[in-house]
């Protein structure tokens, strides 16, 4: 596959580029934007809307144009809390709808800093922080910005991310707004493709064809399984078991220090990450040893990069090859870089170390246990460089997840 949004994601590396959901952010309020107005006036609706909410876009919108009608990415949103949205549709200067792009990210916490410190130490679980989310924060930011009848338009369009629990009952009144609606990406590629059906030279048409080849090309043409998921899972079955005791055995290996400094006790399977080309485990430090930011966290697995992999293309310097990671970060990328680094390669608000596989024993279980001694080197080294980390952390600015 060689078509022009693989090549432009390929080549990030020339400049501060986001992971693949802000790319398709980009790309696909790019195309919309390029769309004839009668194109846009029927998908706007078709993708972004539920059925009820339809005729009343109509007769409101359905005749602006650009620039009446415009596009816009990372949107800065102010309602109480800070948050940056991935795509708005503005009518007339208005914010009219929100589209949050999500491929597999967790939709995340939006809660005030403040009360999110002083509750902080009393938390059991960080993962509880989800509930007060990216979506509540954006529609009631568009709910303050209403300006005429339309009462604002939230939809989050996703590939394998869950919406909240009742992000679609209409009686919830977290959100702001009340019409709300999920979208697939598959659903996307599947209109898009349809435009492209026509064959037109225009602009819009050739580069909707170039779009559904990228989403082809990356797993979102289809959100269920195909002949050659089959054939990879035949593959792997045999090895999923082997992973997962491996990792099991690494968990183990950081016995001595992980109770003093990590939130979770149990042992977890790994997760699969096919953006990032990785099986990993992660930890949340706990808050009073990161200057309570809640969200601070410690993994490793190992990475399989591509060609076209994001992480590689922001961090240069790791190896280009399968190799073993350790990587500290915060949720919403807010680890600031200290003026020591102690060996550990600064990225985009996250810190890694790696080792190539092929420096490891092949032989199996010393494999297992040149991994577990190597991360439990790489945490001791990450619970020495927290200090510096927090110290810096709390002279630099604290930012906000997209």
């Amino acid at each position: 596959m060689n078509g022009l949004y693989d090549r432009l994601f390929r080549y990030r590396e020339r400049r501060r580029r986001a992971p693949l959901e802000d790319f398709l952010s980009e790309a696909l309020a790019d195309l919309l934007q390029r769309l004839p107005p009668q194109v846009s006036r029927d998908l706007i609706p078709a993708l972004f809307l539920p059925p009820a909410a339809a005729k009343r876009w109509a007769e409101l919108y359905g005749a602006l144009e650009v620039p009446a009608l415009r596009w816009e990415t990372q949107q800065s949103t102010t309602s109480g809390t800070r948050g940056i949205a991935d795509m708005v549709l503005f009518a007339n200067d208005t914010p009219v709808l929100v589209v949050e792009n999500k491929i597999g990210s967790s939709v995340r916490a939006h809660a005030d800093w403040e009360a999110e410190e002083s509750e902080a130490a009393e938390r059991t679980d960080v993962e509880e922080l989800a509930t007060a989310n990216q979506l509540a924060t954006y529609g009631r930011w568009l709910a303050g910005s209403r300006a005429s009848e339309w009462p604002g338009a939230l939809a989050l369009l996703t590939h394998t991310t869950a919406a909240p629990d009742g992000f679609l009952d209409p009686r919830e009144g977290l959100y702001g707004v009340p019409i709300r609606r999920v979208v697939n990406w598959h659903d996307v590629c599947a209109y898009l493709r349809k435009l492209a059906a026509g064959g037109g030279t225009e602009a819009w048409c050739v580069l909707s064809a170039e779009l559904v080849g990228f989403l082809v090309h990356n797993g979102l043409g289809a959100d269920v399984i195909n002949m050659n998921d089959l054939a990879a899972a035949q593959v792997f079955l045999p090895s999923a078991s082997r992973f997962e005791e491996t990792f099991r055995r690494v968990y183990a290996g950081l016995e001595t220090i992980r109770r003093d400094i990590f939130i979770r006790s149990a042992y977890n399977a790994p997760a699969y990450d096919a953006e990032r080309g990785m099986i990993w485990d992660f930890c949340y430090f706990q808050p009073r040893i990161t200057g309570n930011r809640p969200k601070w966290y410690f993994g490793w697995g190992i990475r399989f990069p591509a060609s076209s992999d994001p992480l590689r293309a922001a961090a240069g310097d790791l190896p280009l090859q399968p190799h073993l990671f350790c990587e500290i970060g915060d949720d919403d990328g807010d680890v600031a870089e200290p003026a020591q680094t102690s060996g550990w390669l600064w990225r985009d608000g996250r810190a890694f170390r790696a080792k190539p596989v092929h420096e490891v024993s092949p032989e199996p279980s010393a494999f297992a246990t040149e991994f577990a001694s190597w991360v439990l080197e790489n945490l001791r080294s990450a619970q020495d460089l927290l200090p510096q980390i927090v110290s810096s952390a709390a002279t630099a600015p604290r930012g906000t997840g997209a």
